[in-house]
């Protein structure tokens, strides 16, 4: 059987899915903080009754689970903690394809791929 899981993420929470088929994990939230790295700034927000909701990374997702799937939900207090760049490992430790030491001299795709390949590695050694 399958599962049609539908979220909405409005600011810099994240999630992520476990597919137990093809044992990846999916980033179900990689716009969250596009704009900014700043841990400050949590790319929106609802807002107070005095001021008007940030929406800029308002997000609608469905993703199709199968059984033992796994939906992981994380604050940014943990997803930052998940992320090579803000944790100072530079992109060659973490794929011995990629030379740069540094984040800055990756394009933002290929930045995107190596920290979700660090994710991935991180998830699975911290969950099974």
């Amino acid at each position: 059987y399958q599962r049609r899981v539908r979220r909405v993420n409005l600011g810099d929470c994240k999630a992520y899915h476990y597919s137990h088929k093809n044992r990846t994990f999916t980033d179900l939230t990689p716009s969250n903080r596009l704009q900014s790295l700043d841990a400050s700034d949590p790319g929106g927000r609802i807002g107070s009754p005095n001021e008007e909701p940030d929406l800029r990374n308002l997000e609608l997702h469905e993703v199709i689970c199968e059984p033992e799937d796994l939906l992981i939900f994380v604050t940014d207090g943990v997803h930052d903690n998940l992320d090579p760049e803000l944790l100072a490992i530079p992109p060659c430790e973490i794929d011995p394809e990629e030379s740069s030491l540094s984040w800055s001299q990756l394009s933002a795709e290929r930045a995107k791929e190596v920290k979700a390949k660090f994710v991935s590695l991180l998830l699975k050694r911290l969950l099974f």
